[in-house]
């Protein structure tokens, strides 16, 4: 063998180490392009089981917090924030917005300043008992309800960056991994239905009700409905496109899809959620208008017949007959009661808000007499309302902006074809967003991280244009060079 051929090789084994075990950790993640797939569907498992909950310092939420820490650090590590500079201007400042409010709230301020906003009376009173009226406080009231909730937003918005930068291969892989969590979830769901309750994660006993591992059936019913336009317009194309094709994968998707449709529509009725029913039909509607396209007319009618057929069904069992009936009872609801005892801490607090996080004890500290229930009142179960009260005008401001680059981008939904990745993303993006803003009306699902981690999904879809120009092998280039 002739020397340079020798020389050869051995500078090919030194090229090897690039790699290699030498190479930092980090580097090798970023190196093998996965890095980011990995850190956000690792994000989506911790908080599928962690943050289903309420939000309060327990070790569920600790963990949580910790994990939400290193993600937040690794995205700002990796990205610099570039992924939002890329956004429609709008949402370039709405994003980063719902983080910083929060963490503005916590600034202290000087002793004029709070005490000359609106709402302070009984914080002066309370503070004056032990001298404390003129040190620096924050805008907040729960400062350490708002701290979590800073945490948790800044989680939200690094983990909606983090799903910005993946490429269009990484990002349906990891709605792939959403829905496997979501089937998780209806797994034990099964168990707590036909087992009155077990496994049962939190305190509050609920019986033979469809839980998983929320606190809340309603919150499990929305991450559901999520699901059925997640698998609906991209998992099931993605996973059949795959292992066949033409004819076989349509005739494949479409029966795969009433399938997981009847399943999850079956799930939201054994939560016992009124809204669920609702946002269920929602989420199914544009799902099958989508896949009814080019199905001839014969074939849209057998599958109507079969469709009516088997609500029949689900309309006829027991769970069916005590959600509906809990559906004549909306007039009664507390809920009502509660968004109109919440109307004198809108009028307070709308301004500068009284601190995310804090309306379970201000509520407490104005509560009437005539309004104790042996319910407790832990939201205002409007999450329109309680942004008012908690984030008061810069929380409106961030709404307003998001709500606007939303508004904007629906009409990029209009030059796609019906058929197309790009199209069929979108959908799905809107249908969530669209599940959430009806939900937030009467609940509060963006308060529970297992929830808004569907809401950053949707976010992506819609605001993550870029993802096709930034293929592996693009990737791997960069970090060659």
């Amino acid at each position: 063998m002739s020397r340079s051929h020798r020389h050869g090789r051995k500078r090919g084994r030194r090229a090897a180490p690039l790699s290699g075990a030498r190479i930092p950790f980090a580097r090798q993640i970023r190196f093998s392009g996965q890095g980011d797939f990995l850190i956000a569907a690792t994000y989506v498992v911790v908080a599928s089981l962690l943050g289903g909950g309420a939000a309060s310092w327990g070790l569920a939420y600790i963990a949580l917090v910790l994990t939400t820490i290193v993600m937040a650090g690794l995205f700002a590590w990796r990205d610099g924030l570039v992924s939002f500079t890329r956004l429609p201007l709008p949402a370039a400042i709405a994003l980063p917005g719902i983080a910083i409010v929060p963490l503005l709230q916590l600034i202290p301020m000087p002793p004029a300043l709070w005490q000359a906003l609106p709402g302070q009376e009984l914080r002066i009173g309370t503070l004056s008992l032990v001298g404390l009226q003129d040190t620096w406080q924050p805008l907040s009231l729960e400062p350490v309800a708002t701290s979590l909730i800073a945490l948790l937003a800044i989680g939200f918005v690094a983990f909606t960056g983090l799903l910005l930068r993946l490429n269009r291969a990484q990002f349906r892989r990891l709605l792939a991994v959403a829905s496997i969590m979501v089937v998780i979830q209806i797994a034990i769901g099964l168990l707590q239905v036909v087992s009155s309750g077990q496994p049962q994660f939190y305190s509050l006993r609920q019986g033979a009700t469809m839980l998983g591992l929320f606190a809340n059936k309603n919150h499990l019913a929305i991450v559901i409905a999520c699901s059925i336009a997640i698998v609906g317009f991209v998992v099931v194309r993605d996973y059949f496109n795959a292992i066949s094709s033409g004819r076989n994968a349509i005739f494949r998707g479409r029966a795969a899809m009433a399938t997981y449709l009847l399943i999850a529509l079956t799930a939201i009725v054994t939560t016992n959620s009124r809204a669920g029913l609702i946002l269920g039909v929602v989420a199914a509607l544009p799902v099958l208008f989508n896949f009814s396209r080019g199905v001839a007319l014969r074939w849209r009618l057998a599958i109507i017949v079969v469709l009516v057929f088997l609500a029949a069904l689900i309309i006829s069992t027991s769970a069916f007959e005590t959600v509906s009936g809990r559906v004549a009872e909306l007039d009664d609801d507390l809920r009502w009661n509660m968004l109109e005892w919440s109307k004198p801490l809108v009028e307070s607090y709308w301004l500068a808000g009284s601190g995310l996080g804090s309306y379970t004890n201000l509520f407490a500290a104005h509560e009437q007499l005539a309004w104790v229930t042996p319910n407790y009142v832990n939201a205002v179960h409007n999450d329109y309302v309680q942004l008012v009260i908690e984030a008061g005008v810069p929380g409106i401001v961030v709404f307003a902006l998001l709500a606007v680059a939303l508004l904007r981008s629906a009409s990029s939904l209009l030059p796609f074809a019906s058929r197309s990745e790009r199209w069929c993303e979108m959908a799905m993006g809107y249908t969530i967003v669209l599940l959430f803003a009806l939900h937030s009306v009467v609940d509060y699902p963006l308060r529970r991280p297992a929830a808004w981690i569907f809401l950053a999904i949707g976010l992506a879809a819609i605001f993550g244009k870029r993802r096709e120009e930034r293929t592996a092998p693009q990737a791997e280039t960069k970090v060659a060079a």
